[in-house]
């Protein structure tokens, strides 16, 4: 299913695209309710489905673990750029 069924990305919905096609799955809702999804932080960041949301943590915890996390892909970049 794609994430433009659940909310209206306007400007960013090409940008959202590119980024289903490079992780290879449709972005989750950005929301739940009136909270920040998640799913969409862990989405967004390029982790595996599951990575934080299957661990049994509360939304909090979930949040602050993405929060507090390194995107992958600007870890690898900055690491290749000091060797």
């Amino acid at each position: 299913m794609r994430a433009a069924r659940y909310f209206d990305w306007d400007r960013y919905q090409p940008a959202i695209r590119r980024w289903e096609e490079v992780i290879g799955r449709a972005a989750p809702k950005p929301l739940i309710g009136k909270k920040l999804n998640p799913a969409f932080t862990e989405w967004m960041m390029g982790l595996p489905e599951g990575w934080i949301t299957d661990i049994e943590i509360s939304w909090k915890e979930q949040i602050k673990a993405c929060g507090n996390g390194v995107v992958s892909q600007a870890a690898a970049e900055a690491l290749k750029r000091l060797i």
